[in-house]
């Protein structure tokens, strides 16, 4: 994959982290993080994020590369949405790639992320975005 559709993609996927809520470790709410950014990410989240992103193209898109590829020359899909459904599809079993449609490429894609497992995102009491097993 080229590096620039690999960039995209990883930015896809931070974008999607900030379409979701996480608890907040202090009160216990469940907070929005459409207002955070990227500054509030704990380092090991985009560390996790680059690797996890890295690993499902390696394993993952070169597989389905023909496909992906004529998708985004015909600007029917692009690396920035796929990033976003790679984040998707790993938190939620009925949101992603399966948005897209039901062929073997698509249900081979969710699965693929699937297998991933999900993040489990918290709020920590300085308002930095953490995984759960982070300190």
């Amino acid at each position: 994959m080229k590096r620039k559709h690999r960039n995209l993609f990883l930015a896809g996927y931070i974008a999607a982290i900030f379409s979701t809520s996480v608890v907040d470790d202090f009160f216990d709410d469940e907070i929005d993080l459409a207002s955070y950014t990227i500054e509030d990410l704990h380092e090991g989240v985009l560390a996790q994020a680059e690797r996890d992103c890295l690993s499902f193209h390696n394993n993952v898109y070169w597989r389905n590369r023909w496909k992906l590829d004529n998708l985004y020359a015909q600007h029917l899909y692009d690396p920035l949405q796929a990033g976003r459904d790679f984040w998707l599809a790993r938190n939620d079993p009925n949101m992603g790639f399966l948005l897209h449609g039901f062929d073997e490429v698509w249900d081979e894609l969710q699965a693929s992320a699937r297998d991933f497992g999900p993040v489990n995102l918290m709020l920590d009491i300085d308002g930095i975005i953490k995984q759960h097993w982070e300190n």
